[in-house]
């Protein structure tokens, strides 16, 4: 191995609390089944942890959004109540103030109520965290069995080669006589 190679190895066996020949086996058997790696499961735990962080997020927007949508709602719908009774007390129309009263009455009704989409959208979001808490709970329980498997099957080989019996090197200690 070349020696900046074997350094590297060497700080990220020391690292991960591992050995040296712990970390090359850990790094080889991730390149030929990359889910066994502990590695692996830990960046895809950072990656699941970033999407749902961000998925967080983006609802929180639309969530504020919503909220917004339904205050101008309420406020059209005072500003135009306002218009309506000014219109009564002076015997005018709403037409004369160039507001058509059933375009507003439509948006108003479209966000006034955007709670209520709100909460069927929060419904919808329960139900697909719900499923991929789920799948994740699979995956999870599908990744610890892997490990555990494969870690039954280190600790199995590890037996064996500790029970085998040592080699052990002969020397022949017949020695030769020499002429006196």
């Amino acid at each position: 191995m070349q020696p900046a190679l074997k350094a590297k190895v060497e700080e990220a066996a020391k690292q991960n609390a591992r050995s040296l020949n712990a970390e090359i086996v850990e790094r080889l058997q991730a390149s030929f089944d990359p889910m066994a790696s502990d590695s692996s499961t830990a960046d895809m735990a950072a990656l699941a942890a970033r999407l749902q962080a961000e998925l967080a997020e983006e609802q929180f927007k639309n969530h504020t959004l919503v909220v917004k949508l339904s205050e101008v709602a309420e406020i059209m719908e005072d500003d135009l109540h306002e218009l309506e009774t000014y219109a009564e007390e002076h015997d005018l129309r709403l037409d004369d103030f160039g507001i058509d009263e059933w375009d507003w009455r439509k948006i108003i009704s479209e966000y006034r109520y955007a709670d209520r989409w709100l909460e069927q959208e929060a419904k919808k979001y329960e139900d697909q965290l719900k499923q991929a808490m789920e799948a994740r709970d699979r995956s999870l329980k599908e990744l610890r069995e892997r490990i555990e498997r494969r870690n039954a099957a280190v600790h199995a080989g590890a037996a064996e080669e500790s029970a085998k019996p040592a080699e052990r090197m002969h020397f022949d200690h017949t020695t030769k006589e020499t002429d006196k």
